[in-house]
């Protein structure tokens, strides 16, 4: 069987595509941020009877408030584009088991409605290794022009005791992404 050989740029094309399907909570922030300045808006009119003052620091405070935030806003978008050199490990592990999960989703919609999610129902593949599990996602290695897999693709073709190059995070130690060494040649 022709394996492909796997280098850091296909890594890096598969962990960019794992963190747009795992965003990190930076919207939320954003939310919370955005509904705090509203209130403190109010809050302050009403204090100074809608005086001039009010209206002055009422623009300050957003202004205040977005010089202090937009950049680090701005820093985690780009790092969620981006693979810098360290920020994965390589390792080889074997498959112990494969489950088809169904998974519940939560999503608040807003956070000044706490009480308002929607929730999604997903059934998911999941290979496990000796060390820890990944959740396969729908589409797999779609740079490759051999391998380009659906979940369930990986794992018609994964057999339990089969040898997997997983890619793990440093900075959270979850597995973005896992190549079979049948079809992968990592050098």
């Amino acid at each position: 069987m022709r394996k492909e050989v796997l280098t850091d740029n296909n890594i890096s094309q598969d962990i960019i595509a794992f963190k747009k399907r795992h965003p990190r909570k930076f919207l939320n922030i954003i939310e919370y941020l955005i509904a705090f300045l509203i209130l403190s808006i109010i809050v302050i009119a009403v204090a100074f009877k809608f005086h001039w003052i009010a209206g002055t620091l009422s623009l300050a405070l957003p202004v205040i408030v977005a010089i202090i935030f937009i950049p680090r806003i701005r820093a985690a978008h780009i790092s969620e584009n981006t693979v810098t050199c360290g920020e994965y490990t390589v390792i080889k592990d074997k498959l112990v088991n494969i489950a088809h999960e169904t998974v519940v989703r939560k999503r608040r919609i807003s956070p000044l409605y706490p009480n308002n999610n929607r929730y999604s129902v997903d059934e998911v593949e999941a290979l496990y290794f000796s060390s820890r599990h990944w959740c396969i996602p729908r589409r797999c290695y779609e740079w490759s022009s051999l391998y380009n897999m659906s979940g369930d693709g990986i794992c018609n073709t994964s057999v339990i005791g089969d040898e997997f190059y997983l890619i793990i995070l440093n900075e959270t130690q979850e597995i973005c992404v896992a190549y079979n060494t049948k079809f992968f040649e990592y050098k």
